[in-house]
């Protein structure tokens, strides 16, 4: 019975694996296959990752960040195709509206496709109206912007600490004990 549950979700992540490899550039495919593969957690079952954000990296050489980006995006066009003709065709025209709610990405979204000059949307057209029509949200995403590159530095050191040798760790933290930062 656990051999037929493995072939099929080998089966499955397979199908997964190979939408992403052939739609690399289309964001609205990859983010819903990376979305499915960590929710169903095909990566933990089936190749034995740890985590998805190693899953990512190994797998796809893809940061936790831009992976995240990808799923949230999926949300956003979902959001605002309901009632456009036209939809993003760029994971970049919808990371501004990514921290705002649906009902706020619509408005953006028909905003946007309204003035667009001759129906040309780019990114900075979209951060542009996003600014202008909700500037209170978009002070949020360069604060959480800068945690999250935090976030990325943090995670970053502690995978070189668990990678330095023990003599290299006590001459640090000896170090920092004679700076007097420990």
């Amino acid at each position: 019975m656990a051999e037929l549950v493995f072939f099929d979700n080998r089966k499955e992540l397979d199908r997964l694996e190979s939408t992403i490899s052939r739609n690399m550039k289309a964001f609205y495919e990859v983010g819903c296959a990376l979305a499915e593969i960590r929710d169903k957690g095909y990566y933990k079952d089936v190749l034995g990752f740890s985590t998805f954000e190693e899953y990512c990296r190994v797998k796809w050489d893809m940061s936790k960040m831009h992976a995240y980006r990808l799923m949230d995006s999926v949300k956003v066009v979902d959001a605002v195709k309901s009632n456009q003709l036209v939809t993003p065709t760029t994971e970049s025209q919808v990371r501004p509206l990514a921290r705002l709610e649906p009902e706020q990405q619509r408005n953006v979204w028909e905003k946007v496709v309204e003035i667009a000059p001759e129906g040309k949307i780019t990114a900075s057209l979209v951060s542009k109206i996003t600014k202008r029509m909700f500037p209170t949200e978009t002070k949020k995403i360069s604060t959480e912007t800068h945690n999250e590159n935090d976030s990325q530095r943090l995670f970053s050191l502690k995978r070189l600490w668990k990678a330095a040798f023990k003599k290299e760790k006590q001459e640090f933290i000896q170090w920092a004990k004679d700076q007097g930062e420990i």
